[in-house]
């Protein structure tokens, strides 16, 4: 075996195993701090979520691996589509707010909805550089945010639950670990920016990735169907 593929299948089994047991120990910790109606609060909103987030990526880190060369400008390109899609999923789920609160019957939902949604904008700025790291098989960085993230994440929700921050621990908590995972893959995997994106060379790319995001589509409507109707 490559010595290169071995330390990355090291790092990948360390990164796993690490937030393996940093979700476990969080969520031994939270049960004890928090109200299930937090929970419930959380997952309410993690259904739409999970819904742009089938769709948002729209094939372009499959685009990052696949491609046999990369230009700056294709990658730069790349970017501006994922921060448009992120800025629309932040405008969705602003939007979405009024509507989920009155379906779920918690009038909390239209403030938490908006802020989840800057998650998903953070989420969309990370999508090149760790599919760049991906493609250069550097899994060391990609370990680093992941496991940091995690960390992040865990030590910001039990603060805030210890302070009473109820559904907000939850909430804030994943905005925490977005925003590190976003620093330290940009700070391993920059992406050399071009002024607005090229549409002639994201056309091909998107046809491509419109049949990722349908099969996404279909995916998340077979498994959420039922938790929505019963929420």
């Amino acid at each position: 075996m490559p010595p290169r593929v071995a330390n990355g299948l090291a790092w990948g089994a360390l990164s796993s195993g690490l937030r393996q047991l940093i979700t476990l120990v969080s969520v031994s910790a939270l049960t004890h701090l928090l109200a299930p109606s937090a929970y419930g609060l959380a997952a309410m909103a993690a259904i739409v979520v999970n819904f742009l987030d089938s769709i948002r990526d729209l094939g372009t880190s499959q685009a990052i691996l696949r491609q046999p060369k990369l230009t700056p400008g294709i990658l730069s390109s790349l970017f501006w589509l994922n921060f448009g899609t992120g800025i629309v999923a932040l405008v969705l789920m602003a939007l979405l707010g009024g509507p989920a609160a009155w379906y779920f019957h918690e009038p909390v939902l239209r403030m938490v909805m908006p802020v989840v949604g800057l998650m998903l904008l953070l989420d969309s700025l990370v999508v090149v550089p760790t599919a760049i790291l991906m493609r250069r098989t550097d899994f060391e960085p990609l370990a680093i945010a992941q496991v940091g993230s995690a960390l992040i994440g865990f030590i910001w929700a039990v603060t805030l639950a210890l302070r009473g921050g109820g559904v907000w621990s939850l909430i804030y908590c994943k905005l925490g670990a977005s925003a590190f995972q976003l620093a330290i893959s940009w700070w391993y995997a920059p992406v050399p920016l071009v002024a607005g994106p090229r549409f002639s060379e994201l056309r091909r790319i998107i046809e491509s990735g419109a049949n990722l995001s349908l099969t996404n589509f279909i995916t998340f409507v077979s498994r959420y169907a039922d938790k929505t109707m019963v929420g």
